[in-house]
């Protein structure tokens, strides 16, 4: 971890990882200092765009003093790498991750942060990560799916232990809230590590942690053909499209067993098993 922290005055850092997202990034910067509670400071990475993002975004920072540039010259890490970079350098008491490209409910922050005060009220001393529903819209905003756990035939308080997070993370990063607990469990990452949000909720699930799910989409996620690569929408998410594209599904599978193998997760039995289990209860659909 790097130990050449910046400091949060306020008490959430808001992690924004960008990369030429100057189409997007100033109605989700908006939507941002809307929110009902401001006690928070967002921290902006720039991933080496080459469009104007940097100069949409000096702009806000001009206006906002809770907007904070990171700068460097580690040059392009990577979505995961730059979530992961960026969370290392702040110091701060509670953690969100925000995509560039999304838009947040009013009161995403202060709905999370009530029911993380809660949390910590009950289990003061664990890692804690609340996360949201969130929403599936086309690149203006209108609203595709009011509710992702509801169209994937998800619960998320019945996917709870570490096998089953392991092949079914319901997680999402731009959905969390999570305490500096969880920061400390999340490194040093494993070089194999899977996406960001799936390895914190593993290693939050891991050092006996908790993950508490708010039941209102307050994410609007852009469905923009860029951004949706770990979400089953539309017939990607049915039985006939799996069958009809069998090779791409073992393939994609494959990938993700041995990569849960590599972390110490389990087998690549064990991943069937579960995966079979998840996918039994949750997914068979025509």
């Amino acid at each position: 971890m790097n130990f050449n922290m910046e400091k949060n005055k306020n008490k959430i850092a808001i992690l924004v990882g960008i990369y030429n997202a100057e189409k997007y990034i100033e109605e989700q910067l908006h939507s941002i200092m809307c929110q009902t509670n401001n006690d928070y400071t967002v921290y902006i990475r720039d991933d080496a765009s080459q469009d104007n993002t940097l100069l949409i975004v000096s702009r806000f920072i001009e206006n906002y003093d809770n907007i904070v540039l990171i700068k460097d010259d580690l040059g392009n890490l990577g979505c995961n790498g730059n979530y992961f970079h960026l969370l290392s350098m702040i110091d701060s008491d509670y953690y969100m991750f925000c995509n560039a490209d999304d838009y947040w409910v009013d009161n995403k922050i202060e709905l999370s942060m009530k029911e993380m005060e809660k949390a910590e009220n009950e289990y003061p001393d664990l890692p804690i990560i609340i996360h949201t529903d969130l929403a599936i819209t086309d690149q203006n905003l209108n609203i595709i799916y009011d509710s992702l756990w509801n169209y994937d035939n998800l619960d998320p308080k019945y996917i709870q232990s570490f096998n089953e997070i392991g092949v079914c993370n319901t997680v999402a990063g731009a959905t969390m809230l999570f305490n500096k607990k969880v920061k400390d469990i999340t490194f040093p990452v494993n070089q194999y590590a899977p996406f960001f949000d799936h390895w914190m909720a593993l290693q939050t699930i891991k050092n006996g942690g908790i993950i508490i799910p708010i039941y209102k989409s307050l994410v609007y996620y852009r469905q923009i053909g860029t951004n949706l690569g770990l979400l089953n929408i539309g017939t990607k998410n049915t039985i006939k499209y799996k069958i009809r594209n069998i090779k791409e599904v073992y393939k994609t599978n494959k990938k993700q067993a041995i990569m849960l193998k590599r972390i110490g997760w389990g087998s690549t039995i064990k991943y069937l098993f579960y995966k079979f289990k998840i996918f039994s209860a949750l997914r068979l659909r025509l």
